[in-house]
């Protein structure tokens, strides 16, 4: 999250500006007149529209990651894993642009700077940790490959709700939450 309420009322406002009108219609000076603040604000802050982009996207992974990590508190690992993947499922279907922007950076016409994307290396660090956890019998290489299965399935079902939507709310988070039970229970010691 930003340290300045005029830094973050930029960036709600890019978010805001990207959802309504897509990359082509996120400039500079578009946003600079939602904030209230001269395209110099922008520049001062974000150094132009590609900085603003990476603050963005860094700023989406600062509170993705943040919402994902609240139930590490849950005693079980596997309780805590699973809460982990609704909230991943919540946070992307409440914040499509944001998530579109981290996750389909092409779309956007930018590449995040190497700061952002340790960042966002952080988020999917957190995954590995949460299913190290829970799958206690694999090896580290393999742990890692079960993370990544499980992101692969996460961000599956998450796009296709965000883009196709043909399946009502209720019976998507429902295939969502099978499939990540589903895909727990597989491999040499089942959850």
């Amino acid at each position: 999250m930003s340290a300045s309420p005029q830094r973050q009322r930029i960036l709600d406002n890019a978010v805001r500006i990207l959802a309504e009108h897509g990359t082509g219609g996120l400039t500079v000076r578009a946003v600079a007149a939602a904030s209230d603040c001269s395209t110099t604000g922008i520049y001062t802050y974000f150094g132009g529209k590609t900085g603003l982009l990476d603050a963005m996207y860094a700023d989406g992974f600062t509170l993705f990651g943040a919402y994902v990590a609240e139930p590490d508190s849950l005693p079980d690992p596997v309780e805590r894993l699973v809460e982990s993947c609704r909230r991943y499922w919540d946070w992307a279907l409440a914040h499509p642009t944001q998530y579109q922007l981290m996750f389909v950076t092409a779309q956007a016409r930018f590449e995040p700077s190497a700061a952002s994307i340790l960042i966002a290396e952080a988020t999917f660090a957190d995954l590995v940790a949460r299913v190290r956890l829970v799958r206690t019998d694999l090896a580290d290489e393999d742990v890692d490959d079960a993370a990544h299965q499980l992101w692969a399935l996460l961000h599956g079902y998450v796009m296709l709700q965000l883009f196709t939507s043909s399946t009502g709310a209720d019976a998507a988070v429902g295939r969502f939450e099978r499939g990540v039970l589903a895909l727990l229970r597989t491999g040499p010691s089942p959850v």
